[in-house]
């Protein structure tokens, strides 16, 4: 089974803005701030306490050409941002994360929080840590098996930095035509 590293298309669409000061004001009086600042590590549900939150989309000085804004994008590691058409085509993903509303100027869009979680394959794998802590991934391989129940996931082996999906995924976004993603095969590469 293929797997891919989901990263976002920041030369061709613009960056979903939303400042974890503004998250932090909202909601943290119910979740502590440090929890929430790294809610993808801990695998936390927002969807209770998620109200009222409102985020942006912006070029990236240098780096974004043209005005266009995506179907689907990243946020943080382990997040998505659906436009209203995407979700609708991403309903079978309830079972592995939480879709959070949020307003912005282009419409509605959704946070999708991924809380599926895949073991890395530790013997194809190679990582630099320190005080138990991920530096930096050189090599990144999942079993077949590990993920063969998912098609989108996050792992503790990178510290959860980055987000992965399967073949299947990936043919879905490419079939409706959802754009703003990039899927790269190499699943340690911060960038693509």
């Amino acid at each position: 089974m293929k797997v891919y590293k989901v990263l976002p298309d920041y030369q061709n669409f613009w960056v979903f803005t939303l400042p974890m000061k503004n998250l932090i004001l909202n909601l943290g009086k119910q979740i502590p701030p440090k929890k929430l600042m790294h809610f993808y590590k801990y695998n936390i549900s927002l969807g209770e306490t998620w109200t009222g939150v409102t985020a942006s989309f912006d070029p990236i000085e240098g780096v974004t050409g043209g005005v266009n804004i995506p179907d689907i994008s990243t946020w943080l590691s382990g997040s998505l941002v659906m436009s209203e058409k995407c979700k609708a085509e991403f309903t079978d993903l309830k079972g592995i994360g939480e879709f959070l509303p949020v307003s912005t100027n282009n419409g509605k869009y959704w946070i999708f929080n991924c809380m599926a979680i895949a073991a890395a394959n530790e013997t194809q794998s190679s990582r630099v840590m320190e005080s138990e802590q991920v530096l930096d991934i050189n090599a990144l391989e999942f079993d077949s098996e590990s993920v063969s129940d998912k098609y989108l996931f996050k792992t503790d082996y990178d510290g959860f930095r980055g987000l992965f999906c399967t073949d299947t995924f990936r043919r879905k976004v490419i079939d409706n035509k959802l754009r703003g993603l990039l899927f790269s095969e190499d699943l340690a590469n911060k960038f693509q």
